[in-house]
């Protein structure tokens, strides 16, 4: 009896720790990038480069139940409202999954210089997540490849 027991604990662990590894995205960190072990928050990954540059992934309900179009429509509307951020341009990207994205970019002048803000958003079911990048606009432009590359490896779970 005790060791059936044990076995229905060990199964119920493992069955819990798989459930919690796939909760969070897997994204290939950029060679230049270091990643952040506890992201915090509502993050599921973060990393940061040498020059400031962060990447960070997050999800959110899909609540309203909305497409890319929407949601990029929805935040590049948004975005310059709240943040007071100016939209600049926007692309079609994918992730490793071949999941359809649309990446956003946005600039602001600061005190100490001018920064870019991208923000990839997706569609997963009832999860909406968001791919967000930031830094002084030269070491975002300098890390675009990265940034894409980074995109393109995501796996949503």
């Amino acid at each position: 009896m005790r060791l059936n027991i044990s076995i229905a604990f060990v199964v119920i662990l493992a069955l819990a720790l798989a459930a919690a590894a796939g909760c969070k995205p897997r994204v290939k960190t950029p060679a230049d990038f270091a990643k952040i072990k506890e992201p915090g928050g509502s993050f599921g990954y973060r990393a940061i480069s040498s020059d400031e540059v962060t990447i960070a992934v997050k999800k959110r309900k899909n609540d309203p139940k909305g497409d890319v179009k929407f949601w990029a429509k929805v935040l590049k509307e948004k975005v310059p409202v709240v943040y007071a951020y100016t939209f600049t341009k926007d692309e079609d990207v994918k992730t490793g999954q071949g999941i359809e994205g649309k990446l956003l970019e946005f600039e602001v002048q600061q005190d100490d210089g001018k920064f870019t803000y991208m923000l990839g958003v997706f569609v997963k079911g009832k999860k909406l997540w968001l791919f967000e990048v930031g830094g002084k606009e030269e070491a975002t432009k300098a890390h675009r490849g990265d940034i894409l590359q980074a995109i393109k490896s995501m796996r949503l779970p």
